[in-house]
């Protein structure tokens, strides 16, 4: 007869409660199951990205998204990114930095179905440039922490529409 009780957490914290095994659950991913607490030897396992596929400069005043959730304070360059909450990406995101070579960028309005829009200020990408959703530059844990969520369930929602290639490191 196996004998479990120790979760993620558990194995961290309680290693005499490991008994015959143990279930590693978001631990898998390399994140860690504390909401305050890093754990420093896990190595997260996923990342998002898309690329940029439309660019757009638009005037002061002007408002972009479902309901013009987003009104440009000043002349700024929008960049559309194909990764709405169909693909995982939180709708009730809010002020969710992504990375785009190297730099961070807000979410500009609200997450659509199929995509969402980027304030770059000033900056322009060529189409194809790739954004980091979530990965090296930007953690699972900021996203999660701009929808009011966890890194779990982050992690856990991307969905069947979302491209995956795995990578061998």
């Amino acid at each position: 007869m196996q004998r479990h009780l120790a979760a993620t957490a558990g194995f961290i914290d309680y290693p005499q409660m490991h008994f015959d095994m143990v279930r590693i659950g978001i631990g898998i991913y390399g994140l860690s199951p504390f909401e305050n607490r890093e754990v420093n030897w896990l190595s997260p396992a996923m990342a998002a990205h898309a690329e940029i596929i439309n660019f757009k400069r638009i005037p002061k005043g002007q408002g972009v998204s479902y309901g013009y959730r987003f009104v440009a304070s000043s002349d700024t360059n929008i960049a559309l990114v194909p990764f709405g909450y169909a693909e995982g990406m939180p709708r009730v995101s809010v002020g969710h930095k992504v990375s785009i070579s190297g730099k961070q960028y807000k979410v500009a309005g609200r997450v659509a179905m199929d995509q969402f829009l980027v304030d770059l200020g000033d900056d322009e990408y060529p189409l194809g440039t790739q954004v980091e959703i979530f990965g090296e530059a930007v953690s699972v844990d900021a996203l999660a922490k701009s929808a009011g969520t966890i890194n779990y369930e982050i992690v856990t929602r991307i969905g069947g529409r979302a491209n995956r290639v795995y990578v061998q490191r």
